[in-house]
C-alpha cells in the first residue's frame, strides 16, 4: 500500500504542473482572434507561451529535486499576485496562484516523504 501511495505521491504534482502548463497555454490561442499577419499571429502566439516554458523549465529542474518544485512553483504563485496587483477577479488568483500553490505543497510533500523513505532505508 505503502509503494503505491509513494508512486501518487511521486506522479501527482508532475501530472498536474502538466495540466497546469496546457491550462495556461489556452490563454495564448488569444492571438489568433486578432487582426494581425501570420507571422506577427507566430510571434504573438510564442511570446504568449513564455509563461509555459518557465513552468515546463521548472518542471524539468524538479522532476529529481523535489525541493525546487516546492520553491519556484510558490515564488511563480506569489510573483502574480504581484504582477496583478490584486486587481484581477477572486477567480484568476484561486485558478492560478492557487494552483501553483497547490502544486508546490504537493512538491514539498513528496519531497519530504522522499527524504523519510530515504531515512528509513539508509
Amino acid at each position: 500500500m505503502e509503494s503505491r501511495q509513494n508512486r501518487i505521491l511521486f506522479w501527482l504534482p508532475r501530472l498536474l504542473t502538466l495540466l497546469f502548463a496546457i491550462f495556461i497555454s489556452l490563454f495564448a490561442l488569444d492571438v489568433f482572434s486578432k487582426e494581425s499577419t501570420f507571422w506577427e499571429a507566430v510571434v504573438g502566439f510564442i511570446i504568449h507561451l513564455i509563461p509555459t516554458f518557465v513552468i515546463l523549465l521548472i518542471l524539468y529542474l524538479a522532476w529529481r529535486r523535489e525541493w525546487v518544485g516546492s520553491v519556484f512553483f510558490a515564488l511563480l504563485g506569489i510573483f502574480y499576485i504581484i504582477m496583478t496587483k490584486l486587481g484581477m477577479d477572486i477567480l484568476a488568483y484561486i485558478f492560478i496562484s492557487g494552483s501553483l500553490f497547490v502544486i508546490a505543497l504537493l512538491f514539498l510533500w513528496a519531497w519530504l516523504n522522499k527524504r523519510k523513505i530515504q531515512k528509513q532505508e539508509g
